[in-house]
């Protein structure tokens, strides 16, 4: 082999190693952009969950006081 075909050979297997290098970036970049969605996603239903459970409890726990009225008589005992 001449120097010159090694030169083409090291200048194609360098041409290939930045397309795989541009190719890998893009795969990271679309990951990371899905992670950032799905994060905030998670985000936003992390809140809902804490409402809908709060809410859930009150209404629970009103519930307990009029069943616990009724039965005690008014709380009188406690």
């Amino acid at each position: 082999m001449s120097e010159s075909e090694i030169l083409n050979e090291v200048r194609l297997s360098v041409a290939r190693i930045e397309t795989r290098q541009v190719h890998i970036l893009e795969v990271l970049t679309d990951h990371k952009a899905k992670m950032d969605r799905i994060e905030s996603e998670a985000h936003g239903l992390k809140g809902r969950v804490w409402l809908i459970s709060t809410v859930v409890f009150a209404v629970f726990a009103a519930a307990w006081e009029v069943v616990k009225n009724r039965l005690l008589g008014h709380g009188a005992g406690l």
